[in-house]
């Protein structure tokens, strides 16, 4: 029995974690594999649907620092479906999924991306790196975007990262996808809710 604990307790301990001492209430997804998203809300079983009420949920707005210096806000995005991302560099799988976004933003043109670091301050010049070509807004938390979706019901609030919400056109959650995806499959999960 003895035994059987220890094994248990030195496979969890392998496990790879994307929390940041800033991020206490998200967590990270459970595994990196690629294949068709889930809609999960905290403490909901894979595979079981989440999706938004059939009038939809307004999308919080927010207004915080961007990467080049500026503002960023969601509301700059009105009358655009939107990919909204949080994540943080601490995450392993976050940093792999960097790659996949300007392949969806060439893909779906008419989609805005706004992807929102919200991991520990003072990361700058390391985000910068991950992002040699600015094809979409890069936000930096100071706290304000994660309080805003921190009101709103599962499976929107952010609970593990990264955490994405399909907002349509009119500003409404739609859809919430929670870990790593390759692009093609985020694309066609985009394509499945409806917003485009």
């Amino acid at each position: 029995m003895l035994t059987r604990i220890t094994l248990f307790l030195m496979i969890l301990s392998f496990l790879p974690a994307c929390e940041s001492h800033k991020m206490k209430d998200l967590k990270a997804p459970e595994s990196p594999k690629d294949g068709p998203a889930q809609t999960v809300a905290p403490g909901t079983p894979a595979g079981t649907p989440a999706d938004a009420p059939a009038g939809g949920l307004a999308a919080p707005d927010f207004s915080v620092p961007a990467l080049d210096g500026g503002t960023c806000t969601l509301s700059a995005h009105k009358g655009k479906p939107v990919l909204l991302e949080f994540w943080s560099m601490g995450c392993g799988y976050c940093r792999k999924m960097i790659p996949e976004l300007p392949k969806i933003a060439e893909a779906l043109p008419g989609l805005a991306i706004v992807s929102v670091h919200a991991g520990r301050p003072g990361q700058e010049e390391q985000i910068k790196a991950q992002f040699p070509e600015k094809k979409f807004p890069v936000c930096l938390d100071d706290g304000s975007a994660r309080k805003a979706y921190q009101s709103v019901p599962p499976p929107f609030r952010p609970g593990g990262i990264p955490h994405f919400i399909l907002i349509d056109a009119q500003g409404q959650m739609r859809k919430a996808v929670v870990g790593y995806r390759e692009a093609a499959a985020m694309i066609a999960e985009i394509k499945a809710s409806g917003i485009m």
